[in-house]
Parts: C-alpha cells; structure tokens; sequence
C-alpha cells in the first residue's frame, strides 16, 4: 500500500465519501502475502518510499503474471525488472495499460492513485549558492577529502 492510497482513503473519510469501517477493511489487508514462489510485501513503500519491485530472472511468465496480479490487485501497480521477451508479452497480453520498455527490459503499471512528489527541488539559484559556499569553506581549509587533513 502506498502512502498516496492511505491519504486518499484518510481524505475520503474526512470527505464523507467512505465510512470509517470501509476505510479500516482496506487498511487492515495482510502487509505480507506469501504465494509459495515468492513473498510479496505490500507496505514496502509505507515503510521504503518506494514499492515492491518484481526482479524477473528466475521467474516463469506466469510466476511473474500472477505477482503482478497480486500487487495490482490492491492499486499499487508494479514495476517487473529485467523481463525477458516472454515475461514482457505475457505482462503486456494481462494488463493493457503497462507500459513496456524493450530496451530497458520493464514492464510498468502506473498505480491507482498517482504519487505525490516527496522533495521539491531546489531553486535555480541553489547551485551557484553551493558552489560558493564549497569555494569559501575549500579556501578557508576546513573542507577536505576523507582521510586526508587539511594544508
């Protein structure tokens, strides 16, 4: 689950759109499901940031189909890594709307609830303003590289 899902469900419930047992039901799903070939963890991205990635190799196409399946299943979508062309068709021919990248060997399916940017970037003016500061602290001896000590 992501966090996106969780604010959305917690959103809904302030809203008046979705009751607070509704929205209890979809949080209290098992974190982790075990399905014999793999162990799929659904909160990664609470605790990470970042969701369940499906790493190919070593998976049938149907093994890596029905992880797919189990992830998307709960709105999250899924990343599948190094899919080799059997993996990358049989995901394709599943879910219409992923996304497959033949050179990097992906396949994506955007989530449910689009993510939130997590950090802004900094202003333009931020790296002249760095550079500067590592130019002063570089002149005045106090920056140095690790190991070293300053001349």
């Amino acid at each position: 689950m992501r966090r996106e899902r969780v604010r959305a469900l917690l959103d809904d419930v302030a809203a008046g759109t979705l009751n607070a047992g509704d929205a209890l039901d979809a949080l209290a799903l098992e974190p982790i499901e075990s399905l014999g070939f793999a162990t799929i963890d659904h909160h990664r991205s609470l605790r990470q940031g970042y969701p369940e990635v499906i790493f190919a190799p070593g998976k049938t196409a149907d093994q890596a189909v029905t992880i797919a399946e189990h992830i998307a299943a709960r709105g999250d979508g899924f990343l599948v890594t190094r899919a080799d062309a059997p993996k990358r068709e049989a995901l394709a021919a599943r879910f219409a709307d992923a996304e497959i990248n033949e050179l990097a060997r992906t396949v994506y399916l955007a989530p449910l609830t689009p993510a939130q940017p997590v950090h802004r970037c900094p202003s333009a003016s931020m790296p002249s303003r760095i550079g500067g500061l590592l130019r002063h602290s570089t002149a005045a001896g106090r920056a140095s590289s690790p190991g070293s000590s300053p001349s």
